[in-house]
């Protein structure tokens, strides 16, 4: 058996398991994407946060906070003080 697992460090260091390929966007493409078929382009200094909080209205900090708690399984709205 030992011989089995030399030979497998050996193989492991020669081939090194290759990083997955991303198939399908990330949720900021996605973003991206909805914004831009919105027509609404970001300014030069605008995050993308930024610019998803503007279109929604809201505070960039209130979005923060909104989607850590739905990361978190928080299904609460934001509140209406937090509005822009």
């Amino acid at each position: 058996m030992t011989y089995i697992a030399r030979r497998l460090q050996r193989l492991e260091k020669r081939f090194p398991a290759q990083p997955p390929v991303r198939t399908e966007p990330s949720g900021a493409e996605h973003i991206a994407t909805w914004l831009a078929s919105k027509g609404i382009a970001r300014g030069a200094p605008e995050s993308l946060i930024e610019a998803f909080a503007r279109v929604l209205g809201v505070a960039v900090q209130a979005l923060c906070v909104y989607l850590q708690r739905r990361a978190a399984g928080v299904l609460a709205g934001l509140p209406s003080q937090e509005r822009m």
